[in-house]
This record gives structure tokens, sequence and C-alpha cells, in this order.
């Protein structure tokens, strides 16, 4: 079972004056319109929704309260392919058979919360006082508090260091007993961030208790969001890439996978690529493109290694959301990686300066959004 977008509805996006609602094809769905028309902060606001709502139970938390804190009110509605058997008579009100549902939430610039979950027979609603929440003046002061206790830490360590040059054994002891409290209050602390950053309260009259709602959301598969900025391609994922590459070929019908890979690499490229391991320069892993080392290729090519990493790393349900893909790739270039997009199992969300992108292929895979430009920005 997997889930797919179909629509997302957002009210109080700056520089929007009415709310955004965009429906997404299955495969690519492309936001077009010139700068300042508010294509970077819908992909923005539509990533944190699925990262929040993946956030402590599919990925490691990486809180960016700049990314969140955009929109009031979202509204997501997910098809789910071959439906979802309901069993959980917390959620019966839901119905058994579940193919479409829609998950609102809400954001009061100090927490977030899911307020609602629906379907066409039934609604169960979250009030504002029993939350899934991430409050932001919290981690503002733990972190607050653990910066002050790192600061404590070098000082308390180099005092330690003088100490022992003076061969004090008393005052030593001592030292070291009071750096190994301010260690154990740093642990503390990151541990305290990184568990009560996000917590499901208790449900009031529902009754429905953190546990039970996080599987909930769990067994839905609700897509985790890849969000790549303009201009912002890591190219250290295509080194773990190549090395993730190299392990295929130690696994199970080795040689099958990785010439399909080959395969895939060099359509994209239009240029052998060849992997090999060096034994004799610590075992490292590498891949040269027509005798030229990835590290050294062209920008064009660098940008198609990123994808083709992006694609490996990332799992067939996720949702790609990336600023401007177009940069830097020469247009045919261009018109291969669209070609690997639209046969692809993901969904990709893109904003882009080229309508070509689009308007050059059958309109039934693509579903585009021209955005004029937005009112004055909301401050």
């Amino acid at each position: 079972m997997s889930s797919k977008i179909s629509k997302i509805k957002l009210t109080g996006l700056p520089g929007f004056e009415n709310a955004f609602e965009l429906e997404f094809n299955s495969h690519l769905t492309s936001l077009i319109g010139p700068n300042g028309s508010g294509k970077t902060t819908s992909l923005s606001a539509i990533h944190s929704i699925f990262d929040f709502l993946n956030r402590g139970k599919f990925e490691k938390r990486d809180i960016s309260i700049d990314n969140w804190l955009n929109w009031d009110m979202a509204e997501i509605e997910l098809k789910i392919s071959g439906g979802f058997r309901n069993s959980d008579k917390n959620f019966q009100a839901l119905g058994e058979q579940i193919d479409i549902i829609t998950i609102s939430l809400r954001n009061t610039n100090k927490e977030i919360y899911v307020s609602s979950i629906s379907t066409y027979l039934g609604l169960v609603k979250i009030n504002d006082s029993s939350n899934l929440y991430l409050n932001s003046e919290q981690l503002e002061l733990l972190n607050r508090n653990l910066s002050d206790l790192r600061t404590k830490e070098i000082q308390q360590s180099n005092h330690l260091a003088v100490i022992q040059r003076q061969g004090n054994v008393s005052q030593t002891q001592n030292a070291q007993s009071t750096l190994d409290g301010i260690r154990r209050e740093i642990k503390s602390y990151e541990e305290q961030i990184n568990k009560e950053s996000i917590d499901l309260l208790n449900f009031n009259e529902s009754g429905i208790r953190r546990e039970p709602f996080e599987n909930f959301l769990r067994e839905l598969s609700i897509p985790r969001s890849k969000f790549i900025r303009f201009g912002e391609t890591d190219f250290s994922n295509v080194t773990d890439t190549i090395k993730n590459i190299s392990k295929i070929r130690g696994g199970k019908d080795p040689e099958e996978k990785y010439t399909e890979i080959k395969r895939k690499l060099k359509d994209l490229l239009q240029q052998e690529p060849h992997f090999y391991h060096d034994r004799d320069n610590g075992n490292q892993d590498y891949l040269e493109i027509n005798n030229v080392e990835y590290q050294k290729v062209s920008t064009g090519t660098k940008i198609c290694l990123f994808y083709f990493s992006l694609i490996f790393e990332t799992k067939d349900n996720d949702l790609i959301i990336w600023d401007e893909p177009e940069n830097g790739l020469h247009p045919t270039r261009r018109y291969k990686i669209l070609d690997l997009i639209l046969s692809d199992t993901r969904q990709f969300l893109i904003a882009t300066h080229w309508p070509l992108f689009v308007t050059k292929i059958v309109m039934s895979y693509v579903r585009y959004v021209s955005i004029k430009v937005s009112m004055e920005r909301i401050t």
C-alpha cells in the first residue's frame, strides 16, 4: 500500500491573498512564474507539512523553524493505492475501507499540529488543547541552555588542562568531576531536544492517545518529502551513492542489478560510466565518465549525477520537491531528466522558469500551475 498526494490547500501563505490550492499529478506537478510570484514560498510550505508529519517517525528530526512558520492552515488529500483497511476502533468514524483521506493541520507560529482527519464518511477532530505539536519557544530555550553548557565545557576543559600541568592531584580530580557533570548535562539536553521537540499529548474526550494516533499516521504511508532548494544540489550524496552501488555488486544477483544501474546512468548522461574499486588507494570507490573522474566533470553532468543519486537514495513513495531543476542543464539533458521523472514512481513538484519543461510533452502526464506576480509580501 502507498499514498499519493492528490490535493493541497494552504491558507495564510505569505504573498497569497486567498488560499493557495494545488492539484497534484501522479508524476510531475510544476509551478511556473516569474521571480517574486511565490514559487519558492509554496515549495517550502508544502515541504514543511510532510517534514512535520514524518518527523520523529520515519527520519531523524531536522527542525528549521523558518521553514514551517509560513502558513496558518493546511489540508492535504491523499489517495491510497489499493485502499487502506481501517481496523482501529479509535478511527472507526472514518470507515472500514479508506481510499481517500484528508489531513488538516494548524500552525499558530508557536506550534503546529494535526487538527482533524477525515474521509467522505466521517471526521475525527483533534481540539487545540490536545495535539501533535512543535513548540518553538521550548526548543529555543533548550538550545540556548545547550549552547551555554557547551561553552562551560570548553572553559572547564581548559581549566582542567592548566591544573594538570600544575600537578595538583586533588584539584585535578575535582576539575575532572566538574567536567564530567557538565558533559552529563549536555547529553541530557541533547536527549530532550531529540525526544521532546515533538510530543503528542493525551487526547481528551476522544480517548485517542499518542501511540495509536502515530501508528495510524504511519500505516497511511504518508510520503516523505525531499526538498532541493535552488542551487543547493549536495554533491556529497553522489559519493554515498557510488559506495552503495559498489555494495550491490556483492549482493544477490549483483551483475543484473549493476548492469541495469549502468544502463540507466548511461542513458541519462549519454556517456559511458565506469565504476571501480581501488584497493591500492585506501579501498576507495570511484566513478569515471568517459575516463574522467566524476569530481571533475562539467556542471551539467554533476547535476545529472545528483539527480541519479537522488532517485537511487530515496524511496518509491517519496515526494521530490525541486526548485528550478533546469538550472545549469543543457536543453537535451533537461528533456532526458524529464523523461526519467515521468517514468518514475515518485511524485515530483518543481518550480521552473522554463515553460518548455512542461509544454513540450504530453500534458496528460503533467499538471502545471502558472502563478502570477503575487501581492505585496506579508511581513
